[in-house]
């Protein structure tokens, strides 16, 4: 093996390690929040549908890969080997592109060199949690299809081969790949640079320059029309599937550590998010203490650790509307469905899946399915289930969730719920977390959860007069902090 060969073999396999390394410990929840807001089913209809946009064929290719991200260390290699073959891609394409140069050895290193920075980049991207791994083997297309037309020319040297070919290569890897076309007009430019004005011993063929300017006017002439067809503005059709933001490191690290908190809670690990909240010295977001107070809640010890927090979270308080962050339209389905109200549940649910990219959620299918099944609707619930059972990841879960062939544990979970339900016929307006408390405790004074928010929810927002209301409507709870805040003055 050349010396030069291994030490890149080396190079690339320490990358390799780094990469997969810094994303399995320092942003693991960040491949569960993509995983969990899309819906990949093995549906003819819905395979159909990726067709309604450009680069239909990595769209595909990528969300079947991202499904895959719900298993643990998943995620990390998945991307870390797509990097890798996008790494590979690049230094054979540049490679080639290059032959032209008179000085090759130095032009090799150039291409290792630049291929490395390409996926680094795209790593570095990736820390946006919006930034879909379509977009990576996309740039993995556009490359594929380069060394095809480079290969196919090298093998029918005709000039009206080339002039023919580079033009429906450029397009097809547009259809297919989106904006990974620009992959094949940056190599073919390399090359006839290298072919056409560096100083080699290859004869300079400017002609090639003909089919190039060609490709390029196709966005002048063509763009507004491919735009409209696909429903799309022309630099966002033409730059699809790629969603391009430079997030801070700070701020991806910020999400990191809310998704921490929401997946662990999701994952029913209540334990494990009391002692990441409790041992974490960092500052706390409200959706930190928000999952803090759920698990407390379940764990039956809200009462006793809520004077402990510094400002509690219960979501109570919060009200749903066009000025509420995005992550809190997403997380209050959790909330309501502790409570045990189905309404605002299915409410919360469907807001959360219109603000997912693609209105896919596959975690608000779930908890659809769920909601549908506690208030015994099942036409509406097996509707989910269906969908679910076309995944290649939640087939199981639906089948343990199917009426007929649900598993002990499910049963048992969904009757308890069912016991919990709002029998009150009151209309309600808005997110009034305390007519919705009430009701719930009027129609099942069992609701142990329900009557602890509400008593917290008094506490924190210093109703006394309220309190004792509640607490002579819905006690006794025998609790240290409501004993205390009975002799209160």
């Amino acid at each position: 093996m050349p010396k030069k060969r291994g030490i890149q073999i080396a190079v690339i396999a320490l990358w390799a390690v780094g990469c997969f390394w810094f994303f399995q410990s320092q942003y693991p929840y960040h491949f569960f929040y993509q995983e969990q807001n899309q819906l990949f089913l093995w549906d003819g209809e819905y395979l159909l549908s990726y067709f309604e946009k450009p680069a239909w064929l990595a769209c595909l290719l990528g969300d079947f890969l991202t499904q895959y991200y719900y298993y643990l260390y998943a995620g990390p290699a998945i991307l870390t080997v797509v990097l890798l073959v996008l790494g590979d891609l690049t230094r054979r394409c540049l490679e080639r592109a290059f032959v032209g140069f008179s000085y090759q050895p130095f032009m090799q290193w150039m291409a290792f060199i630049f291929a490395i920075a390409l996926i680094t980049l795209e790593a570095r991207l990736s820390l946006y949690e919006e930034y879909r791994l379509s977009a990576i083997v996309a740039l993995v297309g556009g490359a594929t299809f380069w060394w095809l037309h480079s290969s196919l020319n090298e093998r029918i040297q005709r000039w009206w081969v080339y002039l023919c070919s580079f033009p429906a290569f450029t397009i097809l890897a547009f259809w297919m790949f989106g904006y990974g076309f620009l992959l094949v007009m940056i190599f073919e430019l390399i090359k006839i640079l290298a072919l056409a004005t560096w100083r080699t011993k290859t004869k300079r063929k400017y002609w090639l320059l003909v089919p190039f300017v060609i490709v390029t006017m196709f966005p002048n002439l063509f763009g507004r029309r491919v735009a409209i067809f696909y429903g799309m503005g022309r630099v966002g059709t033409f730059l699809y599937p790629a969603h391009f933001k430079w997030v801070d490191a700070d701020k991806a690290k910020k999400l990191e550590r809310i998704m921490a908190y929401d997946n662990e809670y999701g994952f029913g690990h209540d334990q494990k998010v009391v002692r990441m909240y409790e041992s974490d010295t960092e500052e706390k977001t409200e959706e930190m203490t928000f999952f803090y107070c759920l698990s407390l809640a379940r764990l039956d010890l809200l009462p006793d650790r809520l004077m402990s927090m510094e400002q509690p979270v219960l979501g109570t308080f919060y009200k749903i509307g066009p000025d509420t962050p995005l992550y809190t339209v997403k997380i209050m389905n959790e909330l309501y469905y502790l409570l045990g109200d189905m309404t605002y549940t299915e409410r919360a649910a469907l807001l959360a899946s219109v603000s997912s990219p693609n209105g896919r959620n596959v975690r608000m299918v779930k908890r659809l399915a769920e909601v549908n099944l506690v208030r015994d609707d099942l036409p509406a619930a097996m509707k989910y289930l269906r969908l679910l059972s076309k995944t290649a990841v939640y087939r199981q879960w639906a089948a343990d969730h199917t009426p007929a062939t649900m598993t002990e544990e499910v049963q048992k979970e969904m009757e308890r719920k069912r016991s919990f339900l709002n029998t009150s016929d009151h209309i309600r307006v808005g997110d009034d977390c305390y007519t919705i408390l009430t009701q719930l405790l009027d129609s099942n004074p069992r609701n142990t959860i329900a009557l602890d928010f509400l008593l917290c929810s008094d506490i924190v927002a210093r109703q006394k007069e309220v309190f004792l209301r509640d607490y002579e409507r819905y006690g006794p709870r025998a609790k240290a902090l409501y004993q205390q805040a009975l002799t209160l003055e």
